[in-house]
């Protein structure tokens, strides 16, 4: 099934859009619940919402609060925030913000992806493998960046360059959260914890 009316020039992700639509991870953008949007960017939020749901580390039934002074524990992300920080999935963009509304960059989506994966399966043969890109990768990103390029989970650029402080768009961070839940499934990694 194709959910939205606007994936042209977005062929290489529409597999991962349907599938994770149909899962209820992602949805269209409001106003317009057929649009997508799919070159819109991800806000830090958004994107934090979707590997939740995808991985099952959270349902969005309750938040207890994230410590962050830009969090409003009763809006639509709080839940998700909440049990990331929990978990040590995230950390904000200083110790008082998360940086709520703030376009995702590459290599914090990475970050966040890899501590998830972490958390939510039973990885064992996680190692240190070298980000295989040419251009600057913050320390903090680098296992996550190589661990995933090895994986096929993610990928950079024709250039070489892995772009990390380049923001990414709707498309891409559901085709990157596609390729998690198919890494995990094809290596029949069991989830370790339920939502909630």
């Amino acid at each position: 099934t194709d959910y939205f009316s606007d994936m042209d020039g977005f062929e290489w992700a529409l597999d991962a859009v349907n599938a994770l639509t149909a899962a209820g991870v992602i949805n269209g953008k409001s106003g317009d619940m057929k649009l997508f949007a799919p070159s819109d960017t991800v806000t830090r939020e958004e994107f934090v919402k979707m590997i939740m749901l995808a991985l099952k580390l959270s349902d969005g039934s309750a938040a207890t609060g994230a410590d962050y002074a830009d969090v409003d524990v009763q809006s639509w992300y709080a839940p998700y925030i909440s049990a990331a920080v929990s978990y040590g999935i995230i950390n904000g963009v200083s110790p008082e913000r998360f940086g709520v509304g703030e376009p995702i960059t590459r290599q914090d989506m990475a970050a966040i992806v890899f501590r998830a994966m972490k958390c939510a399966y039973d990885i064992r043969d996680i190692e240190q493998t070298a980000a295989p890109f040419g251009d600057h990768i913050d320390e903090y990103a680098l296992a996550a960046v190589g661990y995933l390029s090895s994986k096929g989970i993610i990928s950079g650029y024709p250039d070489g360059t892995f772009g990390a402080e380049r923001t990414a768009d709707r498309a891409e961070a559901a085709q990157i959260i596609y390729n998690v839940v198919r890494q995990c499934v094809f290596e029949s990694r069991l989830p370790k914890v339920n939502a909630g």
